[in-house]
């Protein structure tokens, strides 16, 4: 009985059998793996977001006509050196948005050292006499670049700047016309939403009545234009009249 337990107590004490030093070898394997993965990630993060290897150089800026692209810069305040995964592109974005000229932005990272800027501005459609020239109006109603003389293709609205909801009717209405016609209007002028006035080059008056079912009532002026009348009501475009 003694020879028995002394056996199994070397057995117990020995060196580790042959099924041991697989699982061993495995287990620091995969200490190993985590080790390396760990380090991978870490470098990868100080690359990233904190070396001078991917710091911001360059601010790209596409789609300024009205603005120039030092103003777009200027609002963007981008900060220079800055590694570029830090950049905070919607808060750059918000800045660009507040230029009054400005309808959208996009702003991106391009890697490994650019901020791209792309602005889509406001398109005219109405001009706004002022005192010192005309204010071009969007299609929201929205004054937001200047010029000596109306440009071609917009038309000019005798309405308040200030009345940003009248505008955007007066707009709908400007928008319906057909090209030939827009281009032979003389003003569309309104005291309110409901007594729009189309006038063209040739005297010809149209009652539009409100900025409603604009595209139908643009096609009948078009319509009756060939019969040569002074004046066109089509403010109920069911049932209009000329003179």
């Amino acid at each position: 009985m003694a020879s028995t337990t002394l056996d199994r107590r070397a057995a117990r004490g020995g060196s580790p059998g042959p099924a041991t030093r697989p699982r061993r070898r495995r287990r620091w394997l995969r200490w190993l793996i985590a080790f390396l993965v760990l380090a991978l990630l870490g470098t990868a993060v100080w690359l990233l977001g904190f070396s001078s290897v991917f710091a911001t150089q360059r601010v790209n800026v596409t789609g300024a006509k009205v603005l120039s692209t030092a103003q777009v810069r200027d609002a963007a305040r981008i900060p220079l050196g800055l590694p570029l995964a830090r950049q905070d592109l919607d808060a750059v974005a918000a800045r660009v948005a507040t230029l009054v000229p400005v309808e959208s932005v996009t702003v991106d990272r391009a890697w490994p050292d650019q901020v791209d800027i792309r602005i889509a501005e406001r398109t005219p459609v109405l001009a706004v006499q002022d005192p010192s020239g005309y204010r071009l109006i969007d299609r929201a109603g929205v004054a937001f670049d200047s010029a000596v003389q109306v440009p071609t293709g917009i038309v000019l609205a005798e309405a308040q700047l200030s009345d940003a909801a009248l505008l955007v009717q007066i707009g709908i209405v400007a928008r319906s016309l057909p090209e030939d016609v827009r281009t032979n209007v003389s003003r569309i002028k309104a005291s309110s939403p409901t007594e729009l006035m189309v006038v063209l080059d040739s005297g010809v008056s149209v009652n539009w009545g409100t900025a409603d079912q604009s595209p139908l009532k643009a096609e009948i002026v078009t319509a009756l234009l060939e019969r040569k009348p002074r004046s066109i009501d089509v403010s109920s475009p069911h049932n209009p009249a000329i003179r």
